[in-house]
This record gives C-alpha cells, sequence and structure tokens, in this order.
C-alpha cells in the first residue's frame, strides 16, 4: 500500500464515528503538489503572491544593469585600440560606438559607428549590434552582422570590447563561407582584387570622417 504523504495525514478530519471526514475547503497548495506533483503549477511557490511574478524579471535586470555599469566603466578607464563607446541619451541599455577601419585593408581610414543594444537577459543573452554607416562586407549587410559569437557561440563571459574587437577582426578576415551579403562573398572568391576595389571605394563613400569646418573670419567693415 503506497505511503500516504504526511501532509495528508495533518490534514485529515474525523467525524464522530472515526472515520476521515471530507474536506469542506479547497484543499491549499501544499496538498495539492502532494496529489498532482506533475500539475503545471506544482512547481509555485506556496507564497506567491501577486508581486512576486516580477521578481525573477527584476533580478535579471539587476544582473544586466551591473555588468553594463562595470563594462562601461572599463572601456571608458582602458579604452579598448580602436574602438570608442558612448552611451546613447544617457542609456546604460543603448550605445554608440565607432570602429576605425584596420591597415593594411581596404577599410582603413574608416569610421564605422555602430548602435550597441542590450537585452534584459544579458550577459545571459548576446547585445545586439548593427552598423549604421554602409560597408561592403561579405559578413555584413544593411547593418547586421553575421559572427559567431553574437548567436551560437555567444558566453556570459565574453564583454563588449571582445565582440567590438572580433568585428575588427572580421574586417582584416573577411569569411566568405558564411556571407550575410552572397553577392559581396560571390565577388570575394571570384575577384578579390575588384572585391577590395570596391570595399575601398564604400570606404571613402561612406565611412570617411568628416572634417570640422573652420570659422569664417567676420568681415571686415569699411574705413
Amino acid at each position: 500500500m503506497p505511503r500516504v504523504p504526511r501532509v495528508l495525514i495533518r490534514r485529515m478530519r474525523l467525524d464522530a464515528n472515526g472515520r476521515p471526514r471530507a474536506a469542506t475547503q479547497r484543499p491549499d497548495r501544499a496538498v495539492r503538489d502532494a496529489v498532482a506533483p506533475n500539475r503545471s503549477d506544482a512547481a509555485e511557490p506556496a507564497d506567491a503572491g501577486p508581486g512576486d511574478a516580477t521578481q525573477a524579471t527584476g533580478h535579471e535586470d539587476n544582473v544586466c544593469a551591473r555588468r553594463i555599469r562595470k563594462e562601461i566603466a572599463m572601456m571608458t578607464s582602458n579604452p579598448t585600440e580602436g574602438c570608442t563607446v558612448t552611451l546613447v541619451d544617457d542609456s546604460i541599455y543603448t550605445w554608440s560606438a565607432v570602429i576605425l577601419g584596420p591597415s593594411n585593408t581596404p577599410y582603413e581610414g574608416g569610421h564605422f559607428p555602430l548602435e550597441i543594444k542590450f537585452p534584459t537577459g544579458y550577459p545571459f543573452k548576446p547585445p545586439l549590434l548593427k552598423f549604421l554607416t554602409k560597408i561592403y562586407h561579405c559578413n555584413i549587410a544593411n547593418g547586421n552582422i553575421c559572427v559567431d559569437i553574437l548567436s551560437t557561440a555567444w558566453s556570459p563571459s565574453l564583454t563588449v570590447d571582445k565582440v567590438l574587437l572580433s568585428i575588427q577582426s572580421l574586417l582584416s578576415d573577411p569569411n566568405s563561407d558564411s556571407p550575410m551579403n552572397s553577392a559581396a562573398a560571390a565577388m570575394f572568391k571570384k575577384d578579390r582584387v575588384e572585391y577590395d576595389r570596391l570595399a575601398r571605394e564604400w570606404t571613402a563613400r561612406y565611412a570617411k570622417p568628416v572634417a570640422p569646418t573652420a570659422p569664417t573670419a567676420p568681415p571686415t567693415p569699411p574705413q
């Protein structure tokens, strides 16, 4: 005979003849869990209340915010070579970044701005990065980037500075076997010289920093 859970024994009431009396009230959650442990709500804590549903989300927000603040402080005090980051509208969840085109590549001399957005689940989910300027590259199309560390190879141990360095490395060494821009990848394989020419042309057209205009001296008044 199966053993009756202790919690059920405590809930039994006897009638005048010493027989178990049917409960007149709805059994509490602990009893339901003992009787039907596979219920969808069996794992719900007994003291759950209206505010408990948001506790996990609130905890994730705290972890996310602490991690982001730590990273922005590190990148501000010790900038990554060839990369800069700033907050957008003082929001820690949206950054503006600039990657400098690597030397000895068609992207040399280019300033490539990116938008970085952090999901609530960061660092357990990867950040979202997008180029804000046009760039001719096998692994970049419409600003979207095809790189494994932003998807299948993401790990909470990775940081934004490592991601930016990885993207900078991608500019130096495109991966035509995993393209985001299939036409550019085909050109890379067919005619590397023409690929490099187009990449330089796009860099000069879309990614060159605009030099500040010198102030115009006021006209000399007539004598």
